[in-house]
């Protein structure tokens, strides 16, 4: 039996469409709709400081306005609610630590293939407070297989909730992925999640997310998708 998870990314990767202006109401009605539908991580945008509007918007300037904006969202026990965060875009240090009344539990940390071991270094202070961390190399595809050994090695050691493959360009068939998966599935620690993030540039992120499912076998997996693929470029999976 496959250990699936579905995090949904419309609130976040939707918002290349609409430059993140989703109004404050239908946030909170695309996040209800996506607990009673049994979405397990429901990602709810990005934290990132150099907003300055404060009101209906999936680009939040900080956590505080993004767990208020939340205040009355009660998840199911086995669902998460996340946000995430770009390299050098928030200061982790100013992160709360999490308490039993944060509804923002796990944080995505993205970064660029020239800045991954700088950020690999900083995402422990997203541990350290408490975070279930989410770690997305952009455009895994371009790694080396020394900096993919470096990454998974260091992803280890910190005991990271999710390591993902990123398909930022859209770029990866199913042979690609399928490499990729044995690459990652044959260091990484068992109790880490391999996670899925595509663009369907090629109209191949339902088939890739099908070969993933077939290969996992009992690997714990997440897959990304967002409401009726709404993402940047062609878009991503449809959830």
């Amino acid at each position: 039996m496959n250990h699936i998870k579905i995090l949904d990314c419309t609130l976040r990767d939707g918002g290349y469409i609409n430059n993140w202006e989703f109004g404050n109401k239908n946030i909170l009605k695309v996040i209800e709709k996506l607990i009673s539908s049994n979405i397990e991580i429901i990602e709810c945008g990005f934290l990132d400081s150099n907003i300055n509007k404060e009101q209906d918007t999936t680009r939040f300037k900080n956590i505080d306005i993004l767990n208020n904006l939340l205040q009355n969202i009660n998840p199911n026990s086995n669902q998460l609610l996340v946000a995430m965060i770009e390299y050098t875009k928030y200061d982790l240090n100013s992160l709360p630590v999490v308490t039993n009344d944060s509804k923002i539990t796990g944080i995505r940390f993205s970064f660029r293939k020239s800045d991954f071991k700088e950020a690999l270094e900083e995402m422990k202070i997203i541990l350290e407070k408490g975070y279930k961390l989410f770690v997305q190399p952009i455009s895994t595809d371009s790694y080396s297989e020394e900096d993919l050994n470096y990454l998974i090695n260091k992803v280890n050691k910190l005991n990271t909730y999710a390591l993902y493959i990123v398909d930022t360009q859209g770029s990866i068939f199913p042979e690609n992925f399928k490499n990729l998966f044995e690459k990652f599935v044959s260091k990484m620690s068992s109790n880490i999640k391999l996670g899925f993030h595509s663009h369907n540039n090629m109209q191949l992120s339902y088939a890739i997310a099908i070969e993933f499912i077939n290969i996992a076998k009992e690997k714990e997996i997440i897959i990304d998708s967002s409401i009726y693929g709404m993402g940047r470029g062609a878009g991503n999976l449809n959830t």
